[in-house]
């Protein structure tokens, strides 16, 4: 462990990084403050202390220009680059071993094809090798603890390493054309609702700068402009989604329309649980009893087959091939897979006034106390079985591929990704015999022929998600987002967990009382 331990006045700095432990004395000093940038002092006109933000995140345009440095850019590629081949040469020392040249040393490898002739060859003449704790490059340290980033010199770049970074500065020139700060702020409160003693209530507002604004300018020249009005749907709705957008007419304004959609709260039809292929989640999707639509038609949906022509004397159009039914009334144009979601939409379907202007809102109610409840639950729990079958086909393929021992291949598998293989059912792997040699499992796993979702099993977002309301708008080069996000606490007294020190790796036997369930 590399530790620093800083004390300056009333404030105590505990990192693992020199660069910030020297950065922190400095600021303490008034150089290079945070405090003193015009930057963040407009952030802070912005999102003021006087909102009294419980949480407040601020990354400044900096932050965001450092990440983009050669320093930067170029170690995280050799670091990339050697863990790489610390998990190659463990896959060739197993495949060696499988024919029969158990703990053949690197040249061996090399020279008898498991590895290519220039492996191993890297800048800074760093070297790595491999003990009982894992593996450790001489200059980083050892995997999973490598010096910070910030901490490393760069001294010197091969030629591949520069044809790679200037491949990747054009990238960032096309692509981030400028760069902003981001900042985030939270406030948490109790809901104040009758029946919500135990539910938290978190507000948030940002202003964020996405990358990539090339690969998102798309959706930039869809959305349309702010709208003060908002589309009242079903009374059963549960979940609302409506976007303000604009159809692209080149130079001149394009024609402004709402996209709305809404899933409602009915029962859904029973989900087979058997996992299966993407055609499987096309008809899982074509259960969700939802529906989408525009408000003025906006022809954007008249490409796909059947549903462009024109409607019968009830307003409906239909695509077998999709199977999809369109109607059609007054400035409303709804899609779904069901007509009998539609029809009640006549009577329902209305533009009202909005309290403020914005381009995209979405709610959501509380799915733990809608009757979707159990198909979400059937979805999410099919989805955390086909992960859980996808790390137990990894421990099999390692031993079928390179002959590891059936015992030892999840030892082999944590030490490969430096991971630790855990079921997503809440089960244990574990060895069971097999026709030609033992296999992998899960405990949780139902039955693959007739699979049944276990009495009073609940997906993780259901025991915590209770509602959220939210509002963006593009404003300049960035997006600002305000919403209201219900959470069940864990107690009537406690505030929402902390999350575990386990995920800063060997601090539980250092630090007794931090592990992951504190």
């Amino acid at each position: 462990f590399r530790s620093f331990y800083v004390v300056m006045g009333d404030f105590h700095l505990f990192t693992n990084s020199s660069t910030i432990a020297r950065r922190f004395i400095l600021a303490s000093r008034g150089e290079g403050s945070l405090g003193g940038s015009e930057e963040f002092r407009y952030a802070r006109t912005t999102m003021p202390l006087t909102r009294d933000d419980t949480v407040f995140i601020y990354f400044p345009r900096h932050f965001f220009q450092q990440l983009l440095t050669p320093e930067h850019q170029i170690e995280l590629y050799r670091r990339s680059q050697i863990v790489t081949e610390m998990q190659l040469t463990q896959l060739a020392r197993g495949a060696a071993a499988n024919e029969g040249f158990p703990d053949a040393p690197l040249e061996y490898l090399v020279g008898n094809g498991f590895l290519p002739v220039s492996f191993g060859q890297r800048p800074q003449g760093s070297t790595v090798r491999f003990d009982a704790d894992g593996w450790i490059d001489s200059v980083r340290g050892r995997h999973g603890f490598f010096l910070p980033v910030a901490d490393m010199e760069l001294t010197g770049v091969t030629p591949t390493e520069a044809a790679w970074f200037a491949g990747k500065t054009q990238f960032f020139v096309e692509s981030v054309r400028q760069l902003d700060p981001m900042m985030i702020g939270l406030r948490r409160f109790a809901s104040e609702r009758t029946g919500e003693e135990n539910v938290e209530q978190i507000v948030f507002d940002a202003h964020l700068a996405p990358f990539g604004q090339k690969e998102y300018g798309w959706l930039n020249t869809m959305l349309g402009p702010p709208l003060k009005q908002y589309i009242v749907g079903a009374d059963n709705d549960i979940l609302r989604l409506q976007v303000s957008m604009q159809r692209d007419q080149g130079d001149q304004p394009g024609q402004v329309y709402q996209l709305f959609g809404a899933i409602r709260d009915e029962l859904a039809p029973d989900v087979d649980l058997q996992p299966g292929s993407w055609l499987d989640i096309w008809r899982t999707l074509k259960q969700v009893p939802g529906y989408i639509g525009t408000t003025p038609p906006a022809g954007t949906i008249d490409w796909m087959p059947r549903l462009g022509g024109a409607p019968d004397q009830s307003g409906y159009t239909h695509s077998r091939l999709l199977g999809l039914w369109r109607l059609q009334f007054g400035d409303f144009s709804v899609l779904a897979f069901d007509p009998s979601r539609l029809e009640p939409l006549r009577g329902q379907l209305r533009v009202v006034p909005a309290e403020r202007a914005a381009q995209v809102r979405l709610s959501v109610a509380d799915l733990a106390k809608s009757d979707l409840g159990n198909w979400v639950n059937v979805v999410n729990y099919r989805r955390a079985w086909q992960t859980s079958i996808a790390n137990a086909r990894l421990l099999n393929a390692l031993i079928e591929q390179f002959g590891i021992e059936p015992g030892q291949a999840r030892e082999f598998a944590e030490a490969l990704l430096d991971v630790r293989l855990v079921c997503a059912l809440g089960g244990e792997y574990e060895l069971v015999g097999g026709p030609q040699r033992p296999v992998w499992i899960s405990t949780a796993w139902p039955s693959f022929s007739q699979p049944q979702m276990p009495g009073g099993y609940a997906a993780p977002l259901l025991a915590w998600f209770r509602g959220l309301e939210m509002e963006l708008n593009r404003v300049d080069n960035h997006y600002e987002i305000h919403g209201l996000l219900r959470v069940r606490r864990t107690s009537e007294t406690a505030l929402l967990p902390i999350p575990g020190m386990d995920l800063l790796k060997g601090f539980g036997d250092l630090l007794p009382g931090f592990g992951a369930k504190n």
